[in-house]
């Protein structure tokens, strides 16, 4: 009691205050021992007022943040090409560069799948998913990416992305996707 007393003038000088004189009021109604409704009534008001002056000193617990979840970053990037194109087109430059912004410099493997439509020839549309790959290739080695790390392939018409029938120009299937490997 007394240390809460004193640790309590500066917290909560009032409610210390009130318990000080709640107790010196149910220690002479005691002596007197007959005022047996005063006695109560001196106590319940010194605990009530001890509750108050605890509850006043209770420090808050420190509020501890968790740490800020680290954004998820894509894992797969497709660039489109033009029709019987392999070169970039500003769009797909800019793919390529938000790849760039998001992994820096990553040593991470990432693999470059060219594709093409089902207008030409099997083995034409082979070769050209090929360049398309050796594009994405050439623009992520000049700008920073470990050649050795990216790994360029074609599948020509093998895997369309919309189902198409023979010698349909379809825009969606012309592209090179790159997969990221992460940890």
């Amino acid at each position: 009691m007394l240390a809460a007393l004193g640790e309590g003038r500066s917290a909560a000088p009032q409610a210390a205050a009130k318990a000080q004189a709640a107790y010196d009021c149910w220690v002479e109604e005691q002596e007197e021992a007959w005022q047996t409704d005063q006695i109560a009534a001196c106590q319940a008001t010194f605990e009530e007022a001890m509750d108050a002056l605890a509850a006043a000193m209770v420090k808050p617990e420190p509020v501890v943040q968790a740490p800020a979840p680290t954004p998820q970053l894509p894992t797969f990037y497709t660039v489109f090409f033009g029709f019987d194109e392999s070169t970039l087109t500003p769009i797909g430059q800019a793919v390529l560069d938000q790849l760039l912004n998001d992994y820096g410099t990553s040593s991470a493997p990432m693999d470059l799948v060219g594709h093409a439509d089902r207008s030409g020839a099997d083995a034409y549309n082979k070769r050209l998913s090929e360049r398309r790959a050796e594009s994405v290739r050439a623009y992520l080695a000049n700008r920073g990416l470990a050649a050795d790390k990216l790994r360029a392939s074609g599948m020509g018409e093998a895997q369309l992305n919309v189902q198409t029938a023979d010698g349909v120009r379809e825009a969606r299937n012309r592209r090179v996707v790159i997969s990221i490997e992460t940890q």
